[in-house]
């Protein structure tokens, strides 16, 4: 992976992400000029201001709304302000923490359970690290990376090459596409590949494309996660780390590794190993989300806001 972008990457992205990205490259030159934590501060300060809150209010009944739903009482304005830090300024966050000498860097973004995947890694296992639209889990890349790491990563946009973003080892991006494209063969293959070799694989549980298992009970609603990351488990014999990132107050990011998922009995039919292990990740999820709502990225809000409560649920099925 060359250490600039390529000219010609910006053209592969679909038109809206790519015009996004292109215009925050052009901002690119005088924001590197600013250090991460003076960065960091002032946004942090911007995300708690309240006329910030206020004209974000939209999202901030949304969020509210989540929080009545699940009995949950974090201080709102704190909450909000992470909300802002999290669903905005993502793609800065990463080039910026890219650009910190080592010292800085570790000053910034702590990790825990590293030791669950440097095990793995030296005993020459696959590994795919399970991530999810919460927080600032991608940082987890730069963490790896700066750790020597090579990573296949599946993402819907190559962030990481359009910012010249290196360390140590490196990001293979297999790119998704638009939204409205739906996993494809060849994307599924490459992953399927990676791990084959005894490579780490990057993939958010929580996506919305490929096959759906089977519902499950997700915070008083009813939610289908892919199978995508059971399945590539179960056929490469990979081990699933779910990881987590989460930002505080003034910008600094907490990583987790969590050890691996159990694996299901290789006896049950397939459909019911792959809902044996999504009912741990979606257990996972669910108390991160009730732990933290201020770490749920606005598309997953929309997407909850949609999902048939368990009620309506259960007597849509009951219905001949």
């Amino acid at each position: 992976m060359s250490n600039a972008p390529s000219k010609a990457q910006p053209a592969s992205l679909p038109r809206g992400e790519g015009d996004r990205l292109e215009r925050f490259h052009r901002l690119k030159r005088w924001l590197s000029l600013i250090p991460y934590g003076v960065g960091a501060r002032v946004y942090a300060m911007i995300t708690a201001n309240p006329l910030t809150q206020a004209v974000m209010g939209k999202h901030r009944r949304r969020m509210r709304a989540f929080m009545a739903e699940q009995g949950l009482t974090f201080p709102l304005r704190q909450t909000f302000a992470r909300y802002l830090a999290t669903n905005y300024m993502a793609a800065w966050r990463l080039s910026s923490l890219s650009r910190c000498g080592p010292a800085e860097f570790d000053r910034w973004v702590g990790i825990d359970g590293y030791e669950h995947f440097l095990s793995l890694r030296q005993q020459g296992k696959p590994v795919i690290l399970c991530n999810s639209h919460y927080g600032s889990g991608k940082t987890i890349l730069l963490a790896l990376m700066r750790r020597g790491h090579d990573i296949h990563s599946l993402d819907r946009q190559d962030v990481f090459s359009f910012f010249g973003i290196q360390d140590q080892g490196k990001v293979i991006s297999i790119n998704l596409g638009p939204k409205e494209q739906n996993f494809m063969l060849k994307q599924i293959f490459k992953a399927r590949n990676a791990l084959a070799a005894g490579g780490v694989l990057h993939i958010a549980g929580d996506g919305t494309r490929g096959l759906s298992g089977k519902p499950l009970p997700f915070l008083g609603r009813e939610r289908s996660f892919p199978g995508s990351v059971a399945e590539l488990a179960l056929a490469t014999g990979a081990a699933i780390l779910p990881v987590f990132g989460v930002l505080d107050g003034r910008g600094g990011v907490r990583l987790s590794i969590l050890p691996a998922l159990a694996m299901p009995d290789p006896a049950l039919p397939r459909e019911d190993q792959v809902a044996f292990i999504n009912a741990q990740y979606c257990a996972l999820l669910e108390a991160r989300w009730r732990a933290d709502p201020g770490s749920i990225f606005k598309s997953e809000y929309g997407i909850y806001a949609k999902l048939p409560k368990l009620a309506d649920a259960a007597t849509r099925t009951s219905q001949p």
